[in-house]
Order: structure tokens, then sequence, then C-alpha cells
């Protein structure tokens, strides 16, 4: 007779199988899953804990605790997700489905397999903002040619908006067809070797247009270098290396500065920026600093500690602090995700979360006396805030008895008062 697989028939007696740190470190992440009023998958809950998702399945009390919660919070973060997406379409930005899933406070995976319809809606958000963002920067470089007269081949122009030419000319046909008039009306053209080329009077007008570049202290490309020499780009591309490597000497002089006067705007605030924060303040884009500014990426991983180091040093800085440091707090100053936090520094976690509880309990109590005293009767918001708290969330998760408390005293004035009117 093939034996059942279903539940075992005394599931209490698995209780043993789980020590007392998963069974703490499983309650912990169940109470933050209902302060945070998010669901959370058995395979990513057991995965949290380092489990196998069969323990999940045959520990009954914790399984049932878990889908009880998932079937409550469904609704409501379908409605926070529809309010997060809002806020997003308001701000004009686009945002990946990683962001967009931390943002709601489930996983990249959970946000597929049990919201596929909102993460449809999210790609076709993205895809929107990136074409009109795109556009809006396709029409500003056409209108700098314009004013310039300079031209610029379709392949560089698409280069610009780093974006392929094939891309450019399927998104954007219109802007395709006024760079090619464009280009038409100031003469750019691609030539060969096989070009008319006077080398003496070549070489003088590109000495004096490069002297021009140098006094306006700005960056160049080579089709203005040519332009301003009023020489075919192919020409200077193709027999006239040394040119275009000047140019890019030039061109990295000023990158260098650029990012030198960065750097040191980033010492005087006593912060450690991202690559693309540093280029941002540099005024390059993230590609050409990885391409052409690798000692600078080199540099600020050096400057900046290792993970563990800012973990350890941000679990101090909460130690000392006088205000309550959530999680999500804690993490932003440790320079990583929530998630990667839960995952990896689970230790350095649930230090934290016992320090809070700990440290807070009598103010917590102190409070709570104070309302007794004064015959006053907040609620969870009211009360929260006479703590010095962020949110009510914050006593469900740390303090769920005072946060019954302050209920059970809500109510009773609540029922005493109907109790007079009848």
């Amino acid at each position: 007779m093939r034996k059942s697989r279903g539940l075992p028939k005394h599931p209490e007696s698995l209780v043993q199988n789980l020590d007392a740190d998963t069974l703490q470190r499983a309650e912990a992440l169940l109470q933050e899953l209902e302060s945070r009023n998010i669901p959370m998958e058995p395979s990513t809950f057991t995965r949290r804990l380092g489990l196998s998702v069969g323990k999940i399945y045959q520990h009954a009390d914790i399984y049932d605790r878990l889908s009880q919660h998932n079937a409550r919070c469904s609704a409501t973060f379908e409605k926070r997700m529809e309010t997060q997406l809002e806020e997003i379409r308001k701000q004009g930005c686009s945002m990946s489905h990683e962001e967009f899933a931390q943002l709601c406070g489930v996983s990249c995976t959970t946000l597929y397999r049990l919201y596929g319809d909102w993460s449809k809606i999210l790609t076709e958000h993205n895809r929107t903002v990136r074409f009109a963002h795109g556009r809006d920067l396709a029409e500003r470089h056409l209108q700098e040619l314009l004013i310039a007269g300079l031209g610029q081949p379709v392949r560089d122009f698409a280069k610009h908006l780093e974006i392929s030419a094939s891309t450019f000319r399927a998104d954007y046909e219109d802007i395709v067809q006024l760079l090619i008039e464009h280009n038409k009306n100031v003469g750019l053209q691609l030539v060969t070797r096989n070009g008319q080329d006077i080398p003496e009077q070549t070489e003088a007008l590109l000495a004096a247009a490069f002297v021009e570049i140098e006094r306006s202290n700005k960056e160049a490309t080579v089709i203005e270098l040519a332009t301003r020499a009023g020489v075919q780009w192919g020409i200077v591309a193709e027999c006239y290396p040394h040119w275009r490597d000047r140019l890019q000497e030039h061109n990295r002089k000023l990158g260098t500065a650029r990012l030198q006067a960065a750097w040191e705007r980033m010492e005087q605030l006593g912060e450690t920026w991202t690559c693309r924060r540093l280029a941002k303040e540099a005024g390059i884009s993230l590609s050409t600093l990885q391409l052409s500014y690798s000692d600078w990426i080199e540099r600020l991983k050096a400057r900046t500690p290792p993970t563990i180091e800012r973990v350890l040093a941000a679990l101090e800085k909460a130690k000392c602090s006088s205000k309550l440091i959530s999680s999500t707090e804690f993490a932003k100053e440790a320079g990583i995700s929530w998630g990667l936090l839960r995952r990896t520094y689970i230790k350095q976690y649930l230090a934290l979360i016992e320090h809070d509880r700990t440290a807070f309990r009598p103010r917590v109590e102190a409070c709570w006396d104070m309302i007794c005293e004064t015959n006053t009767y907040p609620t969870l918001t009211e009360f929260a805030d006479l703590c010095d708290f962020q949110n009510s969330s914050i006593l469900h998760f740390y303090f769920p008895d005072a946060a019954e408390r302050i209920r059970d005293r809500l109510r009773s004035k609540v029922e005493g008062t109907w109790q007079i009117i009848e």
C-alpha cells in the first residue's frame, strides 16, 4: 500500500525539529509581515529562514498563520501597488521591477508570480516613460546641432542617446528624417581616402579648429572638430588619427577635472557616492565613466568600506540613537537593500530588533502610565506619536502587547460611552 504524503498525524511533534533560534526568527518574520501588511509565499518564507519548503507545510501553526495572513492582506496589497504605481506616474519616472517589488515589500519573484498583471502594467509604464524621455533628449540634441550648424551621422546620434541605431530609426522616425535633412544641408557625408585632400592645408585648418576648442574649454567630438575646420569628418577619422588622439586627450583632461571637483564635493559632505552619483555630479554619463575613467571607479571602490563593516557601524549607530531605528532605516544607513539585510545579515538584523525592543520598552511603559494617570484614551497612532515613534506599525511589530492594551483601553471607553447613552 502506498504511504500517505499528507500532513503527519501529529504535527505538533515536528516543533522539536525547529530549534529555538529558528522559531524566534519565524515569529519575528511573521510579525513583520503582519505589521507591514504584505504577503509572502511559503517558499520565500522558508528561504528567509534557511529551511526547506517542506518544513513550513509540516509545521501546522506557522503555515496556517502565514496562509491566513496572506489571505487578509491580498486585497490591501493590491491597493498598495496601485497607490505606488500612481505615485510613480505622477513623478514621471521609470522604475525597475526589482525596485518596485522592494518598494511594495515583496520579492521580485512574488511580483512576477502572484501579481503578473501589475508587472505588465509597470513594464508598459516604463516603456512609455523611456519613449518620452528619449524623444525629449533627441529633440534637444537635434536643436543643439541645428544651432551649432553641426552634422552628425544617425549611428553617432543614436549612440549619444544610448540606444541602438535600429531602435532610433524605429521609435523616432520623424527625428531621423530631420537629422538626415540637416546633415545634407551642412554637407556632412562619409568619405574615404580617395576623397580629395591637401594635407598641408588640412593640417592648418585642423590646428586652428583645435585651438578654438581648447579656448572654449568644452569637450568636442571628431565631427565637431572636422566641422569647425571645414573638413569632411571621414578624412579626419581615417587620415589624421593624431588629431583624434589629441582631441581624446583634451576631453579626458576636462573630464578628469570635473571628476576631481565632484570628488572634492563628496569629501566635503563626508559621503561616499555610487558610481552613478559620481558620474552625474561630474556631468558625464555612467557609460563614459565606466569606459573612459575606470580608474575613478576603482578609487571609489577603495573608499567604500566592506559591507559587513558598514552593517556593524550602522548597528552601533542605531544603538546610540535616542530614536528607534527601524530595519528599513538601518538597511539604508548601511547602504544595502532591506532584502539583503534579511537574507545575509540576519544576525545583525535580529540584534537590532532585540535592542529596539529592550531599549524602548521603558519609554512605552512610561507613556502607558502617563495616559492612565491623565485618564486619556489615545488611538494607536496618537500613542505612537506620544512615544516619538514614526508610526503605529512600530508598536505592532516591536510591542504587540502594548498595542493590544491601547486597543482594549480605547474599546472599553467606546463601550462605556454606549452604555451611558443607552
